[in-house]
């Protein structure tokens, strides 16, 4: 397999990560990363899409913004309602009710294949989920090193992922990352990450020393200290070429 690595690193105040008054993940930096090498993918792409861990809908509304309907065909779902509620309430033009479904991972999608999958389920480390202003009444539960869902989601990908298909995540550093890019390596013949921004940990985590200590020594989340600032990062994988079973 092939893994490349694209952009230049950047850092950037981590200003973006807030929460609607209902219990919905809304855009944040993941979300416009995600957004950007989803757009440079349908450019060259035509088919369906899937977003998994839609949240409010925001990803999707803006490829159909950039990419409209007539080419590519849209279809998202979340572990909750409330949230497939309010992202069938966003879409502009609305999609048909049967593109909507809740459900955790591909539950909802049995027997569909899917050209572009972007997966957005929740992948950072549950110790530091539960003690951040992020998921307050959203679903979150991704095991201390932050990849259950991604598990799943790689354990399933070859029955709804189309042979030439494309599939698109983000990686958080606070998740395990080697672990994470070894399970893309096992399933993915070509991987390339892109976009990797650098962004400062809230006070209030910093806070926890005790914590952030322990999960950098079992390898489940890796940070770096610059400017007396400890510092996290999101990056995107695209891959493609599935590995045959």
């Amino acid at each position: 397999h092939r893994i490349i690595r694209v952009n230049a690193w950047q850092t950037l105040q981590f200003t973006d990560v807030y929460n609607s008054d209902v219990s919905v993940f809304t855009p944040n930096l993941t979300s416009k990363l995600l957004l950007k090498s989803g757009t440079k993918v349908l450019e060259n792409l035509t088919g369906t899409v899937l977003e998994l861990g839609c949240g409010s809908g925001w990803i999707t509304e803006k490829l159909i913004q950039d990419h409209g309907t007539r080419e590519h065909k849209y279809w998202l779902s979340d572990i909750s309602e409330e949230a497939i509620n309010n992202s069938m309430q966003n879409l502009i033009p609305p999609l048909a009710i049967e593109n909507f479904a809740v459900g955790n991972c591909f539950k909802p999608w049995i027997n569909r294949q899917f050209d572009v999958i972007v997966n957005d389920i929740a992948g950072i480390s549950d110790g530091i989920a539960e003690i951040s202003d992020w998921y307050e009444g959203v679903p979150f539960r991704a095991g201390m090193d932050g990849l259950e869902n991604t598990r799943e989601v790689l354990a399933g990908i070859s029955q709804y992922l189309a042979s030439d298909g494309v599939f698109i995540a983000p990686i958080i550093s606070l998740s395990d990352v080697v672990s994470y890019k070894a399970l893309l390596a096992n399933v993915f013949n070509d991987v390339i990450f892109e976009g990797r921004t650098f962004w400062p940990m809230p006070d209030k985590i910093v806070e926890n020393h005790q914590l952030l200590n322990q999960l950098r020594r079992d390898g489940h989340i890796t940070l770096q200290e610059k400017y007396s600032k400890l510092l996290a990062f999101t990056e995107v994988c695209v891959c493609r070429n599935l590995k045959s079973d």
